[in-house]
């Protein structure tokens, strides 16, 4: 049975080109680096700019508004206003306010992130060189990956444990729409839910890159991803670059 980081990574990833990050609770900032695992995880190991001096370079933050990604199948949302009735949340009181996720398949996913920015390095090329130099001299490994691309903003998230799941949150807040939820709302119902975020503040997409031969000279000399070493390295770094770990919804693995 897939993990279920994996099962939540999988369904994230046929909704962006983004890597989801797992929790979605983690915080990851330019520079981090460290392993993806089989199952997707990004294992910080620490940050260049803290751990080798590394300059990282951030672009101004690029406003994305709200990103909706939740599952095209499988779950609905309905929201509760202040001193409105709902027949289909009658968990929330009239004078309360709320929202209510519904699930009715495994591993479907609610996601939207509010005020969401994208921040990336700007100095890509001069950081890939030091990563190259630190290679060369045995500090570096080519296992390791870069975050060289943050998405953050207010998120509010939920993943069905089973085909019934319902998450269902209300209190006295005033609000008119999910993006304006920030706190004071209670948890009413939680059925079949295998996690999940309430407005708070996260970063739960980024993109890693991992240094590794490219280009045809390279494969001419015999450097490939798995092969080359530091002294290769050294002898032909002109062929070294950081390349964008490509997220992959795996669906090979059964549940």
């Amino acid at each position: 049975m897939a993990s279920l980081a994996r099962r939540y990574i999988r369904e994230a990833q046929k909704q962006t080109a983004f890597y989801p990050a797992w929790l979605p609770l983690q915080t990851f900032a330019l520079g981090d680096y460290g392993l993806l695992a089989g199952d997707g995880t990004f294992t910080k190991k620490g940050n260049l700019a803290a751990d080798f001096g590394i300059d990282i370079r951030p672009t101004p933050d690029m406003a994305m508004g709200t990103l909706k990604l939740s599952s095209t199948s499988g779950v609905s949302f309905e929201l509760k206003l202040a001193g409105t009735v709902s027949t289909g949340i009658p968990q929330v009181p009239q004078g309360s306010a709320g929202f209510k996720v519904g699930f009715n398949r495994r591993d479907a996913l609610f996601f939207e992130l509010y005020d969401a920015t994208q921040r990336t390095i700007d100095n890509l090329a001069a950081v890939e060189a030091e990563v190259t130099r630190l290679y060369i001299k045995g500090e570096w490994t080519k296992r390791w990956v870069i975050v060289h691309t943050v998405v953050a903003g207010r998120g509010t998230i939920a993943f069905s444990g089973d085909s019934d799941g319902e998450y269902v949150v209300g209190g006295q807040a005033s609000f008119t729409d999910i993006a304006d939820v920030t706190a004071g709302l209670q948890v009413l119902t939680k059925r079949s839910v295998a996690f999940e975020v309430v407005a708070s503040p996260i970063t739960p997409l980024f993109l890693a890159a991992r240094l590794q031969p490219v280009g045809s000279v390279s494969a001419a000399l015999g450097l490939d991803t798995e092969g080359f070493t530091p002294a290769s390295a050294k002898a032909h770094k002109a062929y070294m670059a950081l390349v964008d770990v490509a997220p992959k919804a795996d669906d090979g693995d059964e549940d």
